[in-house]
């Protein structure tokens, strides 16, 4: 019979669970022998783990065989205390055949879909312009919401506010980390902390904020429909002064 184990590490973070999945499974994309299913995330407080081995003993090998063993040695980076457990036998399985896959190819597509935006942004970040077309919808419902405060609606807008950043920038970079994927139909949504800085025509800021992006799949492939960034008190700063430097010059 199956056998599930559900674990919860309150206060439990996405860099956490990667180093602890690194220490215990043979490799990111590999089960441990008798695993059939796996499945991780963050929820209430903390970090949630589901697993389900093939038995019971299947579970308890691998429990006393690699799991505590690798706990109670330490796993650098990773999480620092036992969970909380839920074990139950399994009384009926079900799975959609090739379910999985298809979700797991959805998240792979919206992953380098993001992956397409971040590079453009570090372009957009050294000044370069036009460096967002084939990333972003068309469409003219799209929206930003910049960490520099405002909000465009529709591509033009959207567009001609990227390219006045990138007027001003130079030597910068953004990174996104902490990143969290979610896909539902044609629709999907990322979570994630920007981090980087920039040179806003020599006004120096380094900054750090939290994103949400939504992307739709069109038959194009997935575009950006949305950007949604908080207020940055460093990137506001550099504007601010650039502004009151303009002011003063013109006394």
């Amino acid at each position: 019979m199956a056998y599930g184990v559900v674990h919860h590490f309150p206060g439990g973070t996405r860099e956490q669970y990667e180093a602890s999945l690194a220490a215990v499974h043979p490799d990111r994309h590999t089960l441990p022998e008798g695993q059939i299913f796996h499945a991780a995330g963050p929820s209430h407080e903390g970090w949630t783990i589901v697993a389900v081995h093939e038995s019971r003993e299947s579970w308890e090998q691998f429990r006393d065989r690699t799991l505590l063993p690798r706990f109670q040695q330490g796993i650098q980076g990773g999480f620092t205390t036992l969970p909380q457990e839920v074990a139950f036998d399994i009384s009926n399985l079900q799975e959609e055949h090739g379910a999985g896959d298809r979700l797991a190819s959805a998240e792979d597509e919206v992953r380098d879909a993001s992956r397409k935006f971040y590079e453009a942004l570090n372009r957009m970040a050294i000044g370069k312009t036009r460096t967002f077309d084939g990333i972003w919808s068309q469409d003219p419902n799209v929206t930003t919401m910049h960490p520099i405060a405002g909000r465009q609606i529709g591509w033009d807008a959207v567009r001609e506010s990227f390219e006045q950043f990138a007027q001003l920038a130079s030597r910068g970079t953004v990174v996104l980390k902490d990143q969290l994927i979610r896909v539902s139909g044609d629709m999907a949504y990322e979570l994630g902390i920007e981090q980087g800085s920039v040179s806003l025509a020599g006004e120096y800021a380094d900054f750090e904020h939290r994103v949400t992006n939504i992307y739709r799949r069109e038959p194009s492939g997935w575009k950006m429909i949305h950007h949604h960034a908080d207020i940055d008190p460093g990137l506001v700063g550099a504007l601010d002064r650039l502004r009151a430097a303009a002011t003063g010059a013109k006394k």
